[in-house]
C-alpha cells in the first residue's frame, strides 16, 4: 500500500486501478449486447426512411421519391465524403449528414425531419 506524508496507508492509488478494471469489465460485458441493439436501431431507421420516401412527393416535379431517391442520396453523400478525403488527406472530418433523399427525376434534395417523419426540401446554394 502507498503511504501518504504522515505515514498513514493510502488506498487511493489502489482504488483507482480497481475502479478502472471494473469499468473495463463492464464495457467488455456490455459490447455483445450493444452491437445487436445498434444493428436493430439502424435497420428500423432505414425502414422508417423507406416508408416515408415511398409516401413523399417531390416538391419540384411531383414524382414519388421512393427507395431510389434514398439510394441516390447515399451515392451522392459517399462521393462527397470521398472527395473531401481525397482533397484533404490526413484530416479527420466531423460531418453531419443532411442529405437523405435526392429526387431521381429532377435532382431536388431533401432532408428528413425525424420529429414529423417527413422529408423537407433543402435550400439550394446559388
Amino acid at each position: 500500500m502507498a503511504r501518504d506524508q504522515a505515514g498513514i496507508r493510502c488506498y487511493h492509488a489502489v482504488m483507482k486501478s480497481v475502479v478502472f478494471l471494473l469499468k473495463m469489465m463492464g464495457v467488455v460485458v456490455a459490447i455483445p449486447f450493444l452491437i445487436p441493439v445498434a444493428i436493430v436501431l439502424h435497420r428500423l431507421d432505414r425502414r422508417r426512411l423507406r416508408k416515408a420516401a415511398n409516401q413523399a412527393h417531390c416538391g419540384s416535379c411531383g414524382a414519388i421519391l421512393g427507395s431510389a431517391s434514398l439510394q441516390r442520396a447515399d451515392e451522392v453523400w459517399a462521393e462527397h465524403v470521398a472527395t473531401l478525403m481525397r482533397d484533404r488527406p490526413g484530416i479527420r472530418f466531423r460531418l453531419i449528414r443532411h442529405l437523405r433523399a435526392t429526387c431521381v427525376v429532377c435532382g431536388a434534395e431533401y432532408d428528413f425531419d425525424a420529429a414529423r417523419g417527413v422529408f423537407v426540401a433543402m435550400a439550394t446554394v446559388a
